[in-house]
């Protein structure tokens, strides 16, 4: 029932000879490389081939350091699983993380009943 995350993908010991020599389930790309996406081609460059590689290894992406909605709009269309940052929310205590967990719930409620007579 466990699932592992080679963390920081791209810097230190996130490299390629432990994603290929240890069981991950999920690849982490560093915010080195996802805070200067919009501006850098070659920070693009490297995100677009480790989301490929990410595919090829049948993981789930997780793309750091997502601060700005342009960020994370051109990283959702590049393919990105999920998303990490403070453009989705900053770090909560867990009160209130639960507190915004049931009010997403509730929106997402009300959302799906509209035109519904």
């Amino acid at each position: 029932g466990s699932t592992f995350s080679i963390d920081d993908f791209g810097v230190g010991s996130g490299n390629l000879d432990a994603l290929y020599g240890l069981p991950f389930d999920e690849l982490k790309i560093d915010r080195m490389f996802s805070n200067e996406v919009t501006r850098c081609a070659r920070a693009k460059a490297v995100v677009s081939s480790l989301l490929e590689l990410s595919r090829a290894f049948e993981l789930r992406s997780v793309v750091e350091g997502i601060d700005h909605l342009e960020t994370f709009e051109m990283l959702r269309d590049m393919g990105g699983d999920l998303a990490q940052g403070f453009c989705i929310a900053r770090p909560q205590t867990l009160p209130l993380l639960s507190e915004t967990l049931r009010l997403q719930a509730t929106s997402q409620l009300r959302r799906s009943n509209v035109g519904r007579g």
